[in-house]
């Protein structure tokens, strides 16, 4: 076996690695580096490089770590920057190393497969936990962080979304992802709604939804079947109802958001995620207008958005240091409206090219982002920084090679 061909196995194995180890919440960040050595030791950076050149959108994804690298020009808290740029070192790492060495269709198909199915053992493994909690120890923790206390729930939650968006692509091209009978692909959606429900993660719920609902309008559109729409529909339904019945805390946090959105009057020390969201972006708004164009720097957006939360009173907030909970506004207060931009472009494109294809599942992959974007600063955290400089560049570049071939035989 030819050392090229060891190194091309290690880098398609690591990156199944990776993959699983994102909802076990343990091992990415070795895994990652051993992605990382492999690259290097192979060498062929030649050949890298010129698939870098004919690549150019890497350095369109790369622009989002150098912008924060620049932020720390102008920060005062470097402590707090350079802790910032380690866990946003993904977005550098991943366009580069998958960018120049991007994985083929067959092997992506692989890599989501196994994310299905450490999300699965995971599920498994939270509900059996809970079980135990509630017959031996009489205690309920069927509900958000005490079902799930060792990663946020609204990060396994997207991951859930991830792995619900991808077999419904499968079974939207007509084929299966574990079997051959679409049923099961079917009842694994019903699961993964169930552990979803139980995170009780709003943004989660929410999205899952928007999920199915797109997938039943792509399939109604494709086949002029409405009761595929109907059914499909009515059993998401049914589902929400009896999950809401056995879990009625979780079905409580999705009423409390009604009731938030609608209420003129949000108290200032209210515990309650969706109060404290409102609190954040009204401050974030309000902060980003003294630092519009090049924002507060890498280091010192928290910091900023935190004093302004002590001085409004918004105790819950500032106690606790909470970031934006909205990575358009993290960005904008850390890097202004050059970082916003940066960011948008960072969506816009692969958006772009998703729609140009009309390939199914990087729109589902952009809702998703665009979505939890809106929710979460997930370019804060290490478990949603990584998820999206790995998916996005994976799933790019595996679309981008696929366009190159097919116009170099036309």
């Amino acid at each position: 076996m030819s050392r090229k061909i060891i190194h091309n196995q290690l880098h398609y194995i690591l990156a199944v690695l990776i993959a699983f180890s994102l909802p076990l919440a343990t091992l990415t960040p070795i895994l990652i580096v051993l992605f990382a050595l492999n690259w290097i030791v192979e060498g062929d950076f030649l050949e890298k490089l010129n698939n870098i050149k004919q690549n150019k959108v890497v350095f369109v994804f790369i622009s989002l770590y150098i912008v924060h690298l620049f932020g720390l020009i102008y920060t005062d808290n470097l402590k707090s920057g350079w802790f910032d740029m380690e866990v946003k070192l993904s977005l550098l790492v991943f366009p580069l190393i998958i960018g120049s060495k991007p994985l083929t269709e067959k092997q992506v198909r692989g890599i989501i497969k196994s994310l299905i199915i450490s999300i699965i053992y995971v599920g498994l493994y939270l509900i059996s936990r809970a079980i135990i909690f509630y017959f031996f120890n009489h205690e309920n923790v069927f509900h958000y962080q005490l079902f799930s206390p060792f990663i946020h729930p609204s990060y396994l939650s997207m991951y859930i979304n991830m792995a619900v968006a991808w077999v419904l692509y499968q079974n939207y091209n007509g084929k299966k992802v574990f079997t051959n009978a679409f049923i099961v692909d079917k009842l694994l959606v019903l699961y993964l709604f169930a552990i979803t429900f139980l995170l009780a993660s709003k943004s989660g719920i929410f999205l899952f939804i928007i999920i199915v609902f797109v997938y039943l309008c792509l399939e109604f559109y494709k086949n002029r079947k409405m009761i595929h729409f109907a059914v499909g529909s009515l059993i998401i339904l049914l589902s929400f109802i009896a999950l809401s019945y056995f879990s009625p805390k979780n079905f409580d946090r999705i009423i409390h958001l009604i009731e938030t959105i609608n209420s003129n009057d949000i108290e200032n020390n209210s515990n309650e995620s969706s109060s404290l969201r409102l609190h954040l972006w009204s401050t974030s708004n309000e902060v980003i207008k003294d630092s519009f164009l090049l924002g507060y720097g890498t280091g010192d957006g928290k910091d900023v958005l935190n004093k302004a939360l002590e001085e409004k009173e918004i105790t819950n907030a500032f106690k606790n240091k909470l970031n934006a909970h909205n990575a358009f506004y993290e960005i904008f207060l850390k890097l202004g409206v050059v970082g916003f931009v940066v960011l948008l472009l960072n969506i816009i494109f692969p958006s772009f090219i998703a729609f140009k294809q009309n390939n199914v599942l990087y729109l589902f992959l952009v809702i998703i982002l665009v979505f939890n974007f809106s929710f979460e600063s997930m370019l804060e955290t290490k478990a949603g920084v990584i998820f999206y400089a790995f998916f996005n560049s994976l799933i790019f570049f595996k679309v981008t090679v696929n366009e190159n071939n097919n116009h170099s035989r036309s």
